[in-house]
């Protein structure tokens, strides 16, 4: 176990089993990369979401035919102030905007931290089958050594008591939320909520059968996962202090020289002399660190080399056993008080599972690369001053942007003339921010456009803008200084967007198809004879090039086009109505000049036969 050569990719983990199709998910995240959002669904449908180089599939047509299918199946509740600034704003985020639910935990000072996806699948033969991943990683394309755990189970009739704490901390996302969520949402938490009391899943591989699910921060009951027989602690988490030890579990869990600790380095020295509670202390070897957080959007390929800690497992040896805690909470005090996280605990023989197989080195005959082998022995450093006052002012951002996650913000939308807009964005903090410069502008807009608001929020309005850059995204800037030395942050909030006319979702679909050419080839990849479900994106996209040619004549010739959608309308019907989608938002869009010459000719027959095959018009 956790063996660095035994690696996942996380869109590998959202594909369907075999024989099933994606239905929904539920999804949270403390941090969340709206870029790394709008790829995940391409794992539901083009199953090869990365070249042979392992590079991220870059045309944007499957991306395009993904989102509009899935995004309204899938709800992301992140925590409020989170969401990472992408390179570059793309006009598919209008896609992504029900489906990102901010929220906060009901304390003061608290993170939403977990890191947790169920995802419901179903077969032909009406068969539901569901996923679960309890993970260390946020959704975003950081490239640390995270740890997931898979669980894979079906649906059943009886109702299963160990998988209650789950169910529960599903059906409670909602209320949480910093805005309503639309009844369709509110449907999906509740079916996946109800249903997983009654999933059966699959013993882990290497562990025993029984598990038991840990939701932090959701209950007023004081619950402590760490509780029960300890003999010797092994604590993997990136971030750590000294309170960790009085919240985190029960009696048995004592500080001293038999626990170890792998974190970063900078939170080993912040601890100091309380580095003591723990008797080893381990950092990753000096060419894994990551120097960055690495979460900005189009940052490369999932498969690059990951660097840096961000894994969280806390392993105890008990007697013959070996107990496990893996999932999204860190070391500290807040993690197992304030915080909304999610753990998931497991046992195992301890001679395979325990502290000692994890830290002590391979034999010599032994090839593998383990966890030790990545690790070196660590001494407490003394912080300088230098340091301290990088700390302070991080400090001073992080209480910011706490107090931004909060703030009640409105973005308005004002027509101006014809399709000429502007979006007034009101920002109403619930403390005066004091010794910081905030920013703001929609997401949209350019970096020069940004625009400064009072210590107590405030009003800024852009102007002149097209129905395609009216986002609910909204960018903020903190600023602060101390002698001289700046540090800033930014990051983007999900607010209102009152006023905000019909037509942007089809607006950005034009951002995409600009011409006959990209829609012939987009009808191509909708009429594919291998169809969409299953394909490799990377297939389908040479495919879509290499056929550029024939695409043209076929969609030129009314017998080809006709053949074509007569052989869907007979083999796989669903692919006609993924055109008729596309045919409605080319029209609501104006843009049905782009469709094939002679295009409604052809189509009104086969749309006419499908609604006769299949009862009232969808």
């Amino acid at each position: 176990m956790l063996e660095p050569s035994s690696r996942s990719l996380f869109t590998q983990s959202l594909r369907p089993p075999a024989g099933f199709r994606f239905d929904c998910a539920v999804a949270t995240t403390f941090s969340l990369d709206l870029v790394a959002m709008m790829t995940a669904p391409m794992a539901f449908t083009f199953y090869d979401c990365e070249d042979a180089d392992g590079e991220n599939i870059s045309d944007p047509l499957p991306l395009l035919e993904a989102v509009r299918r899935h995004a309204s199946n899938i709800t992301v509740f992140c925590h409020a102030g989170r969401i990472s600034l992408p390179n570059n704003y793309r006009p598919l985020f209008t896609y992504l905007e029900d489906s990102v639910i901010e929220c906060l935990p009901k304390g003061e000072r608290g993170a939403f931290h977990p890191k947790v996806w169920a995802l419901r699948y179903f077969s032909d033969e009406g068969l539901v089958a569901y996923r679960l991943l309890v993970l260390s990683r946020n959704l975003t394309f950081d490239r640390s050594w995270d740890v997931s755990l898979q669980l894979d189970g079906v649906l059943t009739k009886r109702s299963r008591p160990t998988n209650k704490p789950l169910a529960d901390f599903v059906k409670l996302l909602p209320s949480l939320a910093r805005r309503e969520l639309s009844q369709e949402r509110l449907a999906q938490v509740k079916l996946i909520s109800s249903e997983l009391r009654k999933v059966e899943w699959d013993r882990v591989d290497g562990f025993d059968e029984e598990m038991v699910f840990w939701p932090l921060g959701l209950s007023r009951t004081d619950q402590r996962p760490l509780q029960g027989r300890i003999d010797k602690l092994l604590v993997i988490s990136p971030f750590v202090n000294d309170g960790f030890w009085d919240v985190a579990g029960g009696t048995d869990l004592k500080r001293g020289s038999k626990n170890s600790l792998v974190a970063r380095p900078e939170e080993i020295d912040a601890m100091g002399e309380d580095a003591a509670a723990f008797g080893d202390l381990f950092v990753l070897e000096q060419e894994s660190l990551a120097t960055e957080d690495d979460t900005s959007g189009d940052a490369g390929s999932e498969a690059s080399q990951p660097r840096g800690l961000h894994a969280k497992v806390f392993v105890a040896d008990a007697g013959w056993k070996a107990r496990w805690w893996v999932g999204s909470a860190n070391a500290t005090d807040a993690a197992f008080t304030r915080n909304v996280e999610f753990l998931v605990e497991l046992t195992g023989p301890i001679n395979k599972l325990g502290t000692r197989a994890l830290l002590d080195y391979p034999g010599a005959d032994d090839r593998r690369v383990t966890l030790r082998s990545l690790l070196e022995e660590y001494t407490v450093q003394a912080q300088d001053a230098a340091t301290l006052d990088a700390a302070a002012l991080e400090h001073l951002l992080e209480d910011a942007r706490y107090a931004l996650g909060r703030a009640a913000v409105v973005a308005q939308v004002v027509e101006q003339s014809g399709e000429d807009y502007e979006l007034v964005v009101t920002v109403d903090t619930p403390k005066s921010l004091k010794d910081v410069e905030v920013f703001v502008r929609p997401l949209s807009v350019p970096q020069g456009q940004l625009a400064c608001i009072g210590q107590n929020g405030g009003t800024a309005t852009f102007k002149h803008l097209a129905i395609e850059m009216l986002s609910p995204f909204i960018v903020f800037e903190v600023r602060a200084a101390k002698e001289g030395v700046g540090r800033s942050c930014s990051f983007v909030r999900r607010v209102e967007l009152l006023n905000a006319p019909a037509g942007r979702q089809e607006a950005a679909i034009r951002s995409v198809l600009r011409n006959k050419s990209e829609v012939m080839r987009y009808l191509l990849f909708l009429l594919a004879a291998e169809g969409a479900d299953g394909m490799g994106a990377a297939s389908a996209a040479a495919l879509m090039e290499s056929e550029g040619d024939s695409l043209k004549r076929t969609l030129l010739g009314s017998d080809s086009l006709l053949e074509s959608l007569a052989r869907s309308l007979s083999s796989d019907p669903a692919r006609i109505l993924s055109v008729k989608r596309l045919v409605d938002e080319l029209m609501s869009a104006g843009s049905t000049d782009l469709l094939p010459e002679r295009f409604e000719d052809i189509w009104m027959p086969i749309w006419t036969a499908y609604q006769q095959s299949n009862g009232a018009a969808e």
